[in-house]
């Protein structure tokens, strides 16, 4: 016998909540007849609330986490280590295109230089949209949860006109004299505009061999193409994909895919075009394909990164632009076709277009970064852009957080007798000889870091009784986030709908399931 009890039913109930939020489920759920015989499997003597009270649990959850976590921003933003936050807005749209999700998240970087993320809410949109009811849909959030004056950048994936809109955000952020500040392009958004261009110029020779692939959607010449494999000697570099799939003209990263089969098994499929008598692939379109597959690579990897990594990585993007711009100027060398060469041309032009909007921001934190500080900038572009880019830290440091922060904090330790305050108080008293005017100049004529498995959060927390308020300067920068989508549209070439989410859920049931299983997985 299941003994019920007063308490096992609370934790039932939580978990069912628990359960429906961590899916994006629509309460409905528990009229599924499936559903209810597995709950009843596990506790037959557990009676499933009905929809109203579920969805009045899951309102009063998302409530009691909404305040909970206020309090907690409030005092990590004002009373611990009275730090600055970044703010994400992903937008998504609907399948039907009449509204669009704007998902409005929080980065910032605690006292114990924790990374911590929030999803602080979710307007809805018409789309298309313009840049005014964006900037008022964002307002409303930034005054709800009361970090008006704490803002120092937003990172975006929108496409509507960029300069009217960072014009229209530039008062909404802290330092508005700092407009490389402001507004900061996602990066991800910014290459794969780029790749979108040159898959447009390879159309033709992606096309040709698309229609190669397609053929082995068929029985009849997947026959062919493995007897063609085992017994013409192909075996040896047969791949371990059994056949390569067709691409989806919305994410390149199949097309990354389906290209490199294709380069792999070369000589297999140009065997099977000939066997088959269809269109074989010349040797021109294997030049494109090998040139788009080697320009891809580097972003595939970049990307793999960016989804395997749970940390900051807005000091990683300018190295990822020097080699961006360095593969498409090897490329357009090696080219030898004139579809080759355009191709390089376009991804050329693309990426001096759309790299140009990139804000200050890289720079920054890529010179924040102690294995790289302004040596790396120095190596690839010399001494006169090491000194551009210097000059643009030190504005900063020197307008902003020497003259405007500075030391203005209060000690935080003051009022605390333990011995680790005591030894943090005694750190700090060693360096007091470094005047925070010294800071930045000391740190950059200090050699690099060369440290396996280096953690940059780490260094800046180790190091911050001695550069006092250029670690706060790091602190602050390294919580910008250099793209604003998820995961698993990195690879999107358009807009992705909400499509995750059952269509029986209202504007505002999507935005406290995800908002509320957002500040569940903070663990606070």
């Amino acid at each position: 016998d299941i003994e019920v009890t007063f308490q096992s039913i609370d934790k039932c109930n939580q978990s069912l909540i628990d359960y429906i939020v961590s899916n994006k489920l629509s309460s409905n759920i528990i009229y599924d007849k499936s559903f209810k015989s597995f709950i009843n499997n596990l506790n037959p003597k557990f009676d499933i609330p009905d929809n109203f009270d579920v969805n009045a649990s899951i309102e009063e959850r998302y409530k009691e986490l909404r305040d909970k976590i206020s309090n907690y921003l409030f005092d990590q933003l004002n009373k611990t280590v009275n730090s600055l936050v970044s703010l994400t807005i992903d937008i998504r749209t609907t399948i039907s295109e009449e509204i669009c999700y704007a998902i409005i998240t929080l980065y910032f970087i605690d006292d114990q230089w924790k990374y911590r993320e929030f999803v602080l809410n979710i307007p809805v949109l018409l789309y298309p949209f313009t840049g005014n009811y964006l900037v008022e849909a964002l307002s409303e959030s930034i005054n709800n949860w009361k970090i008006t004056s704490k803002l120092i950048s937003i990172t975006n994936n929108f496409s509507i006109n960029y300069s009217d809109v960072s014009i229209n955000f530039k008062p909404l952020v802290t330092f508005q004299s700092s407009e490389s500040l402001s507004l900061h392009r996602c990066i991800v958004s910014l290459f794969n505009q780029i790749v979108k261009s040159g898959l447009v110029a390879a159309t033709n020779q992606i096309a040709r061999l698309r229609s190669v692939v397609k053929l082995l959607s068929l029985p009849k010449y997947l026959k062919v193409y493995q007897e063609i494999c085992f017994n013409d000697n192909f075996s040896e570099i047969y791949s371990e994909l059994p056949v390569p799939t067709i691409d989806n003209n919305t994410n390149w990263k199949s097309t990354y895919d389906m290209i490199s089969y294709a380069l792999l098994n070369k000589p297999l499929l140009n065997k099977f075009s000939n066997v088959n008598d269809i269109s074989v692939i010349d040797e021109n379109t294997w030049e494109v394909l090998k040139i788009v597959y080697d320009f891809l690579k580097s972003l595939v990897e970049y990307y793999q990164t960016i989804k395997s990594e749970d940390r900051p990585n807005i000091h990683t993007v300018l190295i990822q632009l020097y080699d961006v711009e360095e593969r498409i100027e090897r490329l357009d060398k090696e080219a030898i076709s004139k579809e080759g060469k355009a191709f390089t041309n376009a991804v050329k032009s693309s990426y001096n277009k759309h790299v140009s909007v990139v804000s200050d921001i890289a720079i920054i934190a890529h010179v924040l970064d102690p294995r790289y500080k302004l040596e790396y900038i120095k190596y690839v572009k010399g001494q006169e852009e090491a000194d551009r880019c210097k000059k643009i830290v030190t504005t900063l440091y020197n307008d902003v957080y020497l003259t405007k922060v500075g030391n203005s904090s209060v000690d935080k330790l003051s009022n605390d007798s333990s011995l680790a305050s005591s030894f943090s108080l005694f750190q700090r008293s060693r360096y007091q000889s470094i005047s925070p005017i010294n800071e930045l100049s000391i740190y950059l004529s200090e050699p690099l870091v060369v440290e396996d498995n280096f953690e940059l959060l780490q260094y800046w927390k180790s190091h911050s009784t001695k550069f006092t308020t250029l670690s706060r300067m790091a602190k602050d920068i390294l919580s910008i986030q250099s793209s604003s989508l998820s995961n698993d549209l990195l690879f999107e070439l358009t807009v992705k709908p909400l499509t995750e989410y059952p269509s029986a859920l209202s504007s505002n049931q999507i935005e406290m399931l995800l908002c509320t299983d957002s500040w569940i997985r903070s663990s606070l």
